[in-house]
């Protein structure tokens, strides 16, 4: 399964380059970038699509990693959360089993 896996990684990177490489005019070509919300904003400097491009990948990536890292957290709290109360509910029933033994041992004792 490693070998299958390594072997789609290697495919897309090839995919993606000769992607990138007959297509080099289009992504190569510059942009301009102008952003305005209500009178504050700006045009910025012209940048390349390649690297817009690869910038919009990477703020999705992080914003998508935020998101997922912030949901573990909130998952591993509520496990740890459940696990404690698991114990404690163990702790009881084991009391309970023992009180219920010495009352048994306390009944057979008494006649």
């Amino acid at each position: 399964m490693r070998y299958v896996k390594a072997l789609l990684v290697i495919l897309l990177f090839v995919f993606g380059l000769t992607f990138f490489l007959q297509n080099s005019e289009i992504f190569t070509a510059t942009l301009s970038v102008r952003f305005e919300i209500l009178d504050w904003g700006g045009r910025f400097e012209p940048i390349p699509m390649y690297l817009f491009l690869l910038l919009a990948f990477l703020v999705g990536g992080l914003i998508s990693f935020l998101y997922l890292a912030a949901d573990k957290i909130k998952l591993h709290r509520e496990l740890r959360s459940k696990k404690s109360r698991i114990s404690s509910l163990e702790k009881e029933l084991s009391s309970l089993r023992t009180m219920s033994l010495d009352r048994e041992q306390h009944q057979e004792e008494s006649p």
